[in-house]
């Protein structure tokens, strides 16, 4: 509580700032690593700067397309821009050069949503954390970097139709690496952080003013929690157990492919095994995977031998 009522911080008018140079260190910013520019290859290096070209002849291999692929389950948090759930139904791949497209289903209440178009009037957040076909995040993109011709296609990726977005400035960036800084804690994770402990106290209204704050920067402008409840007809406002995950997934939306936030979470949350075992199942969306068994014990890292060869006691962590 004190890094909120200290008055340094706030939540920046525009969510995308924060992930370009010029936003670097800003009002939102807690903590950052710094880039280096006389040591670059020992500070950071995004591989994906170089996003964007419309020469498809390349698939965007060499600009850093299919860097990481979130998949539609995480696409499926972000709500419509009336603050209905939308959630999707594999149907099948349909073979494209050089990667299949993903063709799904969807479902949502939302009497806007339509099923062609169901990326449109959805979340911000999406668009400024996942390249998808059609983004209108292209004009940002072209008008921050200077760049034209810039495209995105749900084939350029291998594994499902779409790719991160935080952090890629395009040709801003030399070679391969990004002069941009990583931000490790900014005040919206600490509201979320707020908000959460106050859950667990079941102090529901004050967790639902500081979620609230995080849905309601200017440039996101969501509904609130409050009207969330209504259009999705859950007790997000007395039921402890569905604010717990309304936050949860709140955290997903806001924080996504930053600085590891969604899998710490999962971890301290003690859920991550569950979500990777219920989700990879065997041949999953067409691929021939066999399904995943996820341990605990992977929670932790194995103990190096040296380490413990310098002091017997220390013993090695289970499931090593």
């Amino acid at each position: 509580m004190e890094v909120i009522t200290s008055g340094d911080y706030q939540l920046i008018p525009n969510y995308s700032d924060m992930f370009w140079p010029t936003g670097e260190n800003g009002l939102e910013s807690i903590f950052e690593h710094q880039y280096e520019v006389n040591d670059p290859d020992n500070t950071l290096n995004w591989y994906s700067v170089f996003c964007g070209f419309s020469n498809e002849s390349n698939y965007g291999w060499s600009s850093g397309f299919d860097y990481t692929n979130p998949t539609q389950h995480y696409i499926d948090q972000f709500e419509t821009t009336s603050g209905y759930a939308v959630s999707s139904t594999y149907v099948r791949r349909d073979p494209t050069s050089p990667y299949p497209t993903f063709v799904y289903n969807y479902s949502c209440s939302d009497p806007n949503f339509i099923q062609n178009t169901p990326l449109v009037n959805r979340d911000p957040r999406l668009k400024w954390t996942v390249w998808y076909e059609d983004t209108p995040y292209i004009a940002e993109f072209q008008q921050r970097t200077g760049q034209t011709g810039v495209n995105y296609k749900a084939r350029y990726s291998k594994e499902s139709n779409y790719n991160t977005v935080k952090y890629i400035i395009g040709k801003l960036g030399k070679q391969y690496n990004s002069p941009q800084n990583e931000i490790a804690i900014r005040y919206a994770d600490i509201l979320l952080l707020y908000a959460e402990a106050q859950i667990e106290q079941n102090n529901l209204p004050e967790a639902i003013k500081y979620i609230n704050m995080v849905r309601q920067r200017p440039s996101v402008n969501m509904p609130t929690v409050q009207q969330v409840a209504i259009a999705q007809n859950i007790n997000l406002t007395t039921d402890q157990g569905d604010l717990r995950n309304y936050l949860r997934a709140e955290r997903y939306r806001e924080l996504g492919f930053e600085f590891g936030h969604m899998y710490y979470d999962e971890v301290r949350w003690d859920v991550l095994a569950k979500e990777q075992n219920e989700y990879w199942t065997a041949n999953k969306e067409g691929f021939g995977n066999p399904a995943l068994n996820f341990s605990k014990n992977y929670y932790l890292f194995p103990i190096p031998y040296n380490e413990r060869l310098a002091n017997p006691n220390l013993t090695q962590n289970p499931g090593y």
